[in-house]
């Protein structure tokens, strides 16, 4: 049996490929980067790294399952380019690791403590650049192009240094037109392992994903619908789950073996442009998992409320738990009317398998610098727009434009502190200095959801709607709900240009887009 088949057989999952993509070279990284330069990537830096992936285009099976019937704008028409029947296929653009490009979107593993090289080479006939999403790095790695670097052409290649500064669930997608590129398929997991092993039998990896496919199984190439930008954004009528079909309303064809008793680590990524997930676990021994990390970053134990558990877009969750005998169905019950099976567990009792458990204890904390709040710098910030929203006007560049011309002309109806920006070129709104503590006052004025991401850094939640949170939470990304108030702070150690933005990748085309300037 080879690896592959060994390690596929070990989780009962299709693994992501290159899951074997793990490099190591025990450099301790400072804990701030103020006052530091990267130096360009020679030759024999590119030549020598150990992980390389390529950005192409391929055909896959999406469109098995039983997908609901929740796609926006159902009577919209058009298919990607360069596509045709959906007999070959969908035709979808992936990462593949370099030496297997057969599979899709490499789980790339690393250790915390190390900078680990990534080649990333473009095979697509447009530009692109790949964002970590959620890895507090060096500013010139964070991938946003006329920002952080230039775009990749089309056959070019850059050298990504990537500063594992924790341990954690992370994720990569490209930052170009990512309302497309990352619609059309473009994502993979990133996990950043802890220096001592989590006690944990099985440490799964799921990265979900909607898709919006016509009836010839191919990706709808309304991109720009108005409709999707103003409202709640794209919604897909296909779920996948490591790129394999999620959505069974009775039972899963294919459900997973994993021993009974054995503790798992289950890290959800939601790689979806729009769609939040509310995922239910089912069991007879009532199986409650327990929260275990925000976006990567550890926090307290705690059960979820309701038990139900909320991964809106781009956010992450690590769950452990233990592994019931029998089935254990993970239900989305985001639409109570259309819900459906994500996937089923089945645990298998093993001969001589069992054992006595020790309780389940926290993940080992990173190391993050509590903000002095006596000392912050406090700024309001308002999201504004949308459908039934009351945006009046915002500026675009020099220009001030009632919300009528903004869409007739730009296609945006959304902004920042009445700004709306759809580049990545943008006057900070927020200054400070390296190492400033910050406090951000959050208003969504608007009647719509928006998952914020601040990019370089992990902030704390310290009030939602006036109230501190109910567990400490460390996050990149927060959802603000429609008409919420949330106050978030974090240290400004790294400097540069950061986006901050709306991760509803149609919000952020429609203008909430917005950059924080760190001196």
């Amino acid at each position: 049996m080879n690896r592959r088949k060994w390690l596929e057989g070990a989780i009962g999952l299709p693994m992501l490929a290159a899951c074997s993509t793990t490099a190591r070279n025990d450099f301790r990284l400072p804990d701030s980067f103020c006052s530091t330069v990267l130096p360009a990537a020679t030759a024999d830096e590119m030549r020598s790294a150990r992980v390389r992936i390529v950005a192409s285009e391929l055909r896959r099976q999406l469109g098995r399952g039983s997908p609901t019937r929740t796609g926006s704008n159902p009577s919209a028409s058009g298919s990607a380019s360069g596509s045709s029947s959906g007999t070959g296929g969908t035709v979808v653009w992936t990462y593949a690791d370099a030496a297997d490009t057969e599979h899709d979107s490499p789980v790339i593993r690393a250790r915390q403590g190390e900078i680990l090289p990534v080649l990333f080479h473009n095979r697509l006939p447009v530009p692109t650049t790949v964002h970590w999403h959620g890895l507090r790095l060096h500013h010139s790695m964070d991938g946003v192009p006329q920002v952080t670097q230039g775009s990749v052409g089309s056959s070019e290649q850059f050298l990504y240094r990537l500063a594992c500064r924790d341990a954690g669930t992370f994720w990569y997608h490209p930052h170009v037109a990512s309302h497309e590129q990352l619609v059309r398929g473009l994502g993979g997991a990133l996990i950043v392992s802890e220096d001592k092993p989590v006690d944990v039998d099985q440490d799964l990896v799921w990265l979900l994903k909607d898709w919006l496919l016509d009836a010839d199984q191919q990706i709808r190439a309304d991109y720009e619908d108005t409709r999707d930008m103003s409202h709640a954004g794209r919604i897909g009528n296909h779920v996948t789950l490591n790129g394999q079909p999620a959505q069974f309303a009775e039972a899963d064809p294919q459900p997973l073996s994993v021993p009974a008793g054995s503790r798992v680590r289950l890290r959800l990524i939601n790689a979806s442009s729009a769609r939040s997930f509310v995922l239910r676990f089912e069991s007879s021994q009532g199986t409650r998992p327990l929260i275990a990390a925000f976006d990567g970053f550890p926090c307290p134990l705690h059960h979820a409320d309701d038990d139900q558990f909320v991964i809106a877009a781009a956010q992450r969750l690590d769950l452990l738990f233990d592994m019931p005998a029998g089935r254990l169905i993970i239900r989305d019950v985001r639409d109570p009317r259309r819900s459906f099976i994500l996937r089923e567990l089945t645990g298998i009792a093993w001969p001589g398998q069992q054992r006595s458990r020790t309780p389940i204890a926290p993940l080992p904390p990173n190391r993050w610098l509590e903000p002095d709040l006596d000392r912050a710098h406090s700024f309001d910030v308002v999201f504004e727009g949308g459908a039934r929203g009351q945006l009046r006007q915002a500026r675009v560049g020099n220009q001030s434009l009632g919300s009528d011309q903004l869409l007739e002309r730009y296609n945006m109806n959304w902004a920042i502190n009445g700004v709306a920006n759809r580049e990545h070129e943008v006057p900070p709104f927020i200054k400070v200095r390296c190492n400033d503590s910050v406090v951000l006052r959050m208003r969504n004025e608007t009647q719509w959801p928006h998952p914020i991401h601040l990019h370089g850094f992990h902030f704390k939640v310290l009030r939602i709607d006036g109230k501190p949170p109910p567990v400490t939470m460390l996050r990149d990304t927060f959802l603000m709900e429609p008409r919420s108030r949330a106050d978030i702070a974090f240290v400004a150690d790294n400097p540069g240009t950061w986006m901050f933005h709306c991760h509803i990748l149609q919000h952020q085309a429609g203008g909430m887009m917005a950059a924080i300037q760190v001196e």
